[in-house]
């Protein structure tokens, strides 16, 4: 995917997910048609999240795979504390819950990098969102 997403533009979208999946909770509370309902729509919600978080990441040029960093550290930590318990290894253990509270952090510093302003101009993944797309060059003498 050779796109990129302006702050303003994931971050609306950021605000809009949020506001869906309030609705969407408020829904799951219905027996059978609002816990279909909610899940259906939180996966409908969490595609273009991914999307738009991706193309964000290659407006500041970096790549997306950047946003499974906390998805591999909660892995990897998940892992180890349940080794660590069954194996009543108490080092496992406590490797697994600092690898937790690493990928808590990491999901902050991702959310402080989806902050910062994209790089100017084009970069390795396209133009400039800002960036006029004027096909020709105006001359009102001629």
């Amino acid at each position: 995917m050779n796109a990129r997403a302006c702050r303003s533009e994931y971050w609306y979208f950021v605000l809009f997910a949020f506001i869906a999946h309030l609705v969407l909770s408020f829904c799951a509370v219905l027996p059978v048609i609002g816990e279909l309902a909610g899940g259906v729509g939180s996966l409908l919600i969490f595609i273009p999240f991914v999307t738009v978080s991706i193309r964000r990441m290659h407006d500041l040029d970096k790549s997306g795979l950047w946003l499974l960093l906390p998805a591999l550290l909660i892995a990897l930590a998940l892992f180890l504390v349940l080794y660590g318990a069954l194996a009543t290894a108490g080092m496992l253990f406590f490797l697994g819950i600092v690898l937790i509270l690493a990928s808590a952090v990491s999901v902050v510093l991702i959310a402080l990098l989806m902050a910062q302003p994209g790089t100017h101009g084009q970069n390795r993944f396209g133009p400039d969102p800002f960036q006029p797309k004027i096909p020709y060059s105006f001359k009102p003498w001629e």
